[in-house]
């Protein structure tokens, strides 16, 4: 939302030199349960096959996760309903969206002048969104919002989601259909979908929802979603934007700098080199820590892409033509394994239970 500003890896996962804490944890309890089975006398040999378990746990595995999370993920996979079920009932409030949790939303469509560029270049919106985002960091718990890029055959449509009682900035109109249309699709008050390892099956066809993960690697001058808002007409797009109430965002800054810059400081003074990533994570984050102290407001985003098709081959297709999208772009996305119907609930309007 702000240009000086450039994003870096997920903030989901804490990391401390490089790994993140349960990998490390992970690690260094396998080494001790395997050291004592060694040097102590008659021990279990049972006590140094789990230390080896639990080390190769924090390995990783797919898509940034390890065998730990990979296992955990598969778990929840097989005990959950493979339904899900997406409703969305208009109320004097707006649009009660249902979805694995219960919301309410308001819809507001953009007015078109030409199409809608989040990339930057469309200078008043950006202007007027940043302002919006900034008002919001005022309010004593923060505020969530979300912008949803649909795309059809016919036209491309750009809603913005907010909660009951916030007045859209200038330049959008009220659509009472928009929180319908992106839940269940148009002329339907419900919809339901059958889960998949790899994807999502419905009444139109299948679809998998993508997510980006890492923002370190887009070009210095080029915007994030440059490439990702013109996706075509059988990709959607939802940026969901969290708005950190002033008062802790001064203190996760603070303390994100402060985690970078120790981090940094124990891999040199243990012999490893600061990389050039590393000295760029470290300086956005400071960058972004004078810019909260100076009134501006911290963001938590997430952007999600639900790719559509008519069969599993179509999709395959689909789903490979955006991630090299994404790649030039210089991001990088994971698939969703496990977690279709999961991410899928995410990033709809409400994302339930805002």
């Amino acid at each position: 939302m702000t240009d000086p500003v450039a994003l870096g890896r997920s903030d989901e996962g804490s990391r401390w030199i490089g790994i993140r804490r349960h990998q490390a944890v992970a690690f260094v309890s396998g080494l001790l349960l395997v050291g004592d089975s060694l040097v102590r006398a008659n021990s279990n040999p049972v006590e140094g096959a789990i230390g080896l378990l639990v080390a190769a746990g924090a390995l990783p595995a797919i898509e940034g996760l390890t065998l730990f999370e990979l296992v955990f993920v598969g778990f929840k996979f097989v005990s959950r309903s493979r339904w899900t079920m997406t409703q969305a009932v208009r109320s004097a409030d707006g649009t009660e969206v249902s979805a694995r949790g219960r919301s309410a939303a308001r819809g507001f469509e953009l007015i078109h002048r030409g199409r809608l560029d989040l990339s930057g270049r469309d200078v008043s919106i950006n202007e007027a969104l940043v302002a919006f985002a900034d008002g919001l960091a005022s309010s004593p718990d923060g505020r969530h919002f979300s912008i949803h890029v649909l795309n059809d055959e016919s036209a491309t449509r750009t809603v913005l989601i907010l909660s009951p009682g916030l007045v859209a900035p200038e330049g959008w109109r009220p659509s009472k259909e928009a929180v319908g249309r992106i839940v269940c699709g148009s002329s339907h008050t419900q919809m339901l979908l059958l889960e998949r390892w790899r994807h999502l099956r419905g009444k139109n066809g299948v679809l998998r929802i993508l997510r980006v993960h890492d923002f370190s690697s887009v070009p210095v001058g080029r915007h994030l979603l440059d490439r990702l808002q013109v996706s075509p007409a059988w990709a959607d797009l939802s940026l969901h934007v969290q708005v950190v109430d002033g008062r802790r965002a001064s203190g996760i800054a603070a303390r994100a700098v402060h985690r970078s810059g120790s981090d940094s400081a124990a891999s040199t003074s243990v012999g490893f080199r600061r990389t050039a990533r590393t000295a760029r994570s470290l300086a956005r984050m400071r960058e972004s820590e004078m810019l909260v102290a100076s009134g501006r407001s911290l963001l938590q985003i997430g952007v999600f892409i639900v790719v559509r098709a008519q069969d599993l081959r179509e999709l395959s297709e689909h789903v490979d033509a955006v991630r090299q999208s994404v790649l030039v772009s210089g991001l990088r996305c994971q698939l969703g394994v496990g977690r279709q119907s999961t991410w899928y609930c995410q990033q709809l309007p409400g994302a339930p239970g805002w």
